[in-house]
């Protein structure tokens, strides 16, 4: 995503539903995510929120994804929050990668 962020995050499908696990990576800090969204055939729209524990991560950050598939590529939108206020939107892009 944008503003040299990354979300690296592993996601397991069911159906139309998608959950998983990552992490908000900016300026090399890591923030732990969740990850929740659904897909269809061409696009894929994913929320993402911070893990908020009490002895480790206390940094409130979110993210939404709103992806289309054109031809070989993935591209749309995003949003990144921190708590409820909107800090930055813009263009993102997206790799799939399987093992």
């Amino acid at each position: 995503i944008g503003s040299g962020c990354t979300l690296d995050v592993s996601l397991i499908q069911t159906g139309e539903s998608i959950t998983g696990l990552g992490n908000l990576i900016e300026r090399n800090m890591r923030i732990p995510q969740t990850v929740k969204g659904t897909v269809t055939s061409n696009t894929l729209g994913l929320k993402s929120q911070a893990v908020i524990d009490e002895f480790g991560n206390d940094i409130d950050k979110s993210v939404s994804l709103n992806l289309e598939k054109t031809d070989r590529s993935i591209s749309g939108s995003y949003e990144m929050y921190s708590g409820d206020e909107l800090m930055a939107k813009g263009n993102a892009t997206a790799s799939r990668f399987s093992s």
